[in-house]
């Protein structure tokens, strides 16, 4: 199985709808103020020090776009920017050897150097091949690891463990500069890896000079811990021994979600009055990704829409069905395919020949006989 690069730094994650924010003037939630905390953690501190933070926030909450903020404004710096995503491999052999390679590749490439200890690494990784540079050492560390190194980790402290010489040398090639990882979805990381991990972050990287940040439902990952271990408990007191500095992403308000869902309509089609947009907008999750999917359901419409005269549309009927989508998966399929139901609809808002001519009756009897019913199932 072949993975994404893992020190793909281009700074575009993904397109589309659903795409993470890397440009400041698509931040329509004002996540760059909040970037610029983070950033500062990780830059400033002293030289002696490794810095763990963690960026928090439930599932679609913008955390991605944080990172990408933050890798911006250190690149703007000239610190050495490597980001990494566990969640894409299937064993910590493949995990750990990626890190590595991805690791040192980086360091090489931004400094124009061999990264400390190469030779040692060298020396150690392959008898014979000393005198070769650290990218064909890498190649050859796979059939190794398999040989001598079974637990993901053993490569890790193999190769990620620097003497005094080394942290000299590493201090030397950066300078003024600091080493940031920045670590994504570890929320959505195969439940096996997550303790190793975090436990790496904080025992064998705890390296000077280097600041990892971390993008994570702490929620989520404190159950994968305590499901892993009765010790670990629920998991948060663990986290709280690993990450020095967690901050949770502020909630994003009705104004800013607005925000963002009209520059997507304009930016990907601009059919909506915004006007009906914005009175549909607050009745959604207050979720950045919940926006994004309401937004792709009314794209799907376009071409029937298209074959409509405007004054044949009704628009808040179209939005709520969707919000009823997002928000009420099983309600919408029981409601939006009952025919019968929308015969009625018709009926008492056109044509005025029901004998309940109140339409909010006739909709809160619908869902009430709905929500009954799926209650029974």
């Amino acid at each position: 199985m072949k993975h994404p690069t893992a020190n793909d730094q281009s700074g575009v994650k993904g397109s589309g709808y659903d795409a993470a924010r890397s440009d400041r003037k698509d931040d329509h939630l004002n996540r760059w103020p909040f970037a610029q905390e983070i950033y500062r953690i990780a830059a400033t501190g002293p030289r002696d020090w490794s810095v763990r933070v963690g960026v928090y926030g439930e599932w679609g909450s913008g955390k991605t776009s944080v990172l990408h903020f933050v890798e911006s404004m250190a690149r703007v710096d000239d610190h050495v920017v490597f980001s990494f995503n566990p969640w894409q491999y299937q064993s910590t052999e493949d995990l750990w050897k990626a890190f590595v390679e991805g690791l040192f590749s980086r360091i090489e490439e931004l400094t124009k150097t061999k990264s400390p200890g190469s030779r040692n690494r060298q020396a150690k990784a392959v008898a014979g091949y000393v005198t070769k540079p650290l990218p064909t050492i890498v190649s050859l560390w796979k059939q190794e690891a398999g040989d001598v190194a079974k637990g993901g980790l053993g490569l890790l402290r193999k190769y990620l463990i620097f003497s005094a010489d080394d942290l000299k040398q590493l201090t030397e090639i950066l300078g003024k500069r600091r080493l940031i990882v920045t670590i994504d979805d570890l929320d959505r990381t195969d439940a096996r890896f997550v303790p190793e991990i975090l436990f790496a972050l904080k025992d064998i990287m705890d390296v000077p000079g280097m600041a990892f940040i971390c993008a994570f439902d702490p929620v989520v990952v404190g159950k994968l811990l305590g499901g892993s271990h009765a010790g670990f408990g629920d998991g948060m007191k663990f986290l709280e021994k690993i990450i020095d500095y967690p901050r949770w992403l502020p909630q994003p308000t009705k104004e800013q979600l607005a925000s963002l869902a009209v520059a997507d309509v304009e930016k990907f089609y601009n059919f909506v009055p915004s006007r009906d947009l914005d009175e549909t907008i607050a009745l959604l999750p207050k979720n950045p990704r919940a926006i994004r999917k309401f937004i792709r359901l009314i794209a799907l419409m376009e071409h029937q829409i298209q074959r409509h005269h405007p004054y044949e549309i009704q628009w808040p009927i179209l939005l709520a069905a969707n919000v009823l989508k997002i928000q009420f998966p099983k309600l919408s399929h029981e409601i939006l395919e009952d025919t019968g139901f929308w015969d009625g609809v018709y009926k008492v808002t056109f044509m005025g020949e029901s004998e309940d001519n109140d339409i909010k009756t006739l909709v809160a009897k619908k869902i009430t006989s709905v929500i009954s019913h799926l209650e029974k199932q």
